[in-house]
């Protein structure tokens, strides 16, 4: 897996490229999360538009991220999902929890507004 964060109106949107599994690709999507809080940035946006394929313990990795930023009064929003990745997060029905948006200007607005 491999990511680019760039920075819209000090949110930080952060594109995913690969596969979240566990391994090495756990631990870059945890670092993001713990580089923005650190910075002080504590709204993200994981576009997952380049995403081909997650896990049982990528998908904890994404809830525990939302977590991390929830308790710090932060918010995560998960964006662009595409083929199998969106089939899992409908089926696990994750967007009880983060919210799952189409886009990432959806998701972006999303996280503006709450």
């Amino acid at each position: 897996m491999s990511h680019q964060v760039d920075y819209r109106d000090g949110i930080a949107v952060t594109r995913l490229t690969g596969r979240i599994t566990v391994g090495n690709a756990l631990d870059d999507v945890r670092e993001v999360v713990e580089e923005e809080i650190a910075a002080g940035r504590l709204r993200v946006v994981f576009d997952l538009g380049g995403v081909n394929f997650v896990d049982s313990a990528g998908l904890g990795e994404l809830v525990a991220c939302h977590r991390s930023l929830d308790k710090l009064g932060g918010r995560l929003v998960l964006a662009a999902p595409r083929g199998k990745v969106r089939d899992l997060l409908e089926l696990t029905r994750i967007g009880e929890l983060l919210s799952v948006c189409a886009t990432v200007d959806e998701a972006l607005q999303r996280i503006v507004e709450d």
